[in-house]
């Protein structure tokens, strides 16, 4: 009878396949600075134009800049930066579109 001897190495599937979670890469903090703006910006403007104004100035230059690092740095989050970017134009549109509403009726 022959003696049977354990492989060394496990046999576990686990062990053959990256992990699910893995970092994709280097997320850009502008995108998501962007995004966050943009969201804020549009509530501020719904409830006071001209926070509206300022936060969706900031979301437009943040997204422009979080969308040309995106695509020539290669960080993740171009997504993020392309919402905040057009959340930041709706946020400014808003109390404008308002504005001349206000002076057309008044």
């Amino acid at each position: 009878m022959a003696a049977q001897t354990t492989p060394t190495h496990t046999s576990s599937p686990l062990d053959r396949h990256a992990s699910p979670v893995a970092d994709r890469g280097d997320r850009s903090g502008k995108a998501t600075g962007a995004l966050v703006v943009g969201i804020v910006g549009l509530l501020a403007a719904v409830l006071f134009a001209p926070l509206g104004w300022i936060f969706g100035i900031a979301a437009v230059l943040l997204g422009s800049v979080g969308r040309a690092e995106t695509k020539h740095r290669g960080k993740v989050g171009h997504g993020q930066a392309t919402a905040g970017w057009i959340l930041g134009m709706v946020a400014f549109a808003i109390p404008t579109v308002l504005l001349f509403v206000g002076l057309a009726l008044a």
